[in-house]
Order: C-alpha cells, then structure tokens, then sequence
C-alpha cells in the first residue's frame, strides 16, 4: 500500500505482495473519494451486509492506511 501512497510502482521486496493484493488495492483506489478516504462505490453488486466480509475487512484496512496517509499530508502542508 505505501507503494501506492508514494505514487511508485512494485519494489523488487513488495512485488510478490502486488501479484497477491494488487487487485484490491487498485479496487480501492477506484471505488474511493480520494480528498477524504470515503467509500463511492462498494466492491460487488448488492448492498453493504451482503459484500464479502474478508474483502471489506480488507477494504478497512486499506481505508484505515490511507486516511492516515491524508492525516499526515495535512499536517506537513
């Protein structure tokens, strides 16, 4: 995930972690108010309580990095 804050690309260290979770990263990054880190869209079809639990848990904690990531972005500007 800081591969993708920092706007670079896989590192030879985080490439196999790419292979794996790159999809839900890119996943997020579509689906996400990028000025406040809020959900736009959910990740499948149907409401909130019938998404994959394991890709929501998944989906909070890359929510949870990237509001982080804005938090500290604010305070150095």
């Amino acid at each position: 995930m800081a591969d993708f804050l920092q706007g670079g690309g896989a590192s030879p260290d985080t490439m196999p972690c790419h292979r794996k979770w790159g999809y839900l990263a890119r996943l997020f990054f579509l689906s996400t108010d990028k000025e406040h880190g809020s959900l736009l869209h959910l990740p499948y079809d149907g409401p909130l309580m019938e998404q994959p639990a394991k890709t929501l848990a998944v989906i909070e904690l890359m929510q949870n990095i990237f509001v982080e990531h804005l938090n500290k972005m604010a305070k150095v500007n």
